[in-house]
């Protein structure tokens, strides 16, 4: 995840897990292509046999797309200053 060091921003919660996210994210993708080798090998065999890894490989996606999404908000929010005004505020 290119902007997981951004999420260190966060108070309390965001030093502790910043640097694991990058380790989580290869986790999920190394998911997600095994998944998606799933998946094709299920389809070849039945229709039936592609959902579970379809579903598996969508939610490796999820955390994949709302994590990078997550990581751009913190990165935007913590270089136009409004972390620091909302820590400022808590304060």
């Amino acid at each position: 995840m290119l902007y997981a060091p951004a999420l260190e921003a966060v108070p309390v919660l965001g030093p502790a897990v910043a640097p694991w996210l990058p380790l989580a994210a290869g986790g999920a993708a190394l998911a997600y292509a095994w998944y998606n080798v799933q998946y094709v090998q299920g389809y070849m065999s039945s229709a039936e046999g592609r959902l579970g890894p379809f579903k598996a490989r969508t939610a490796c996606f999820k955390f994949l797309i709302f994590g990078a999404f997550a990581g751009i908000g913190t990165s935007l929010a913590a270089h136009t200053g409004m972390v620091a005004a909302i820590q400022a505020q808590l304060a």
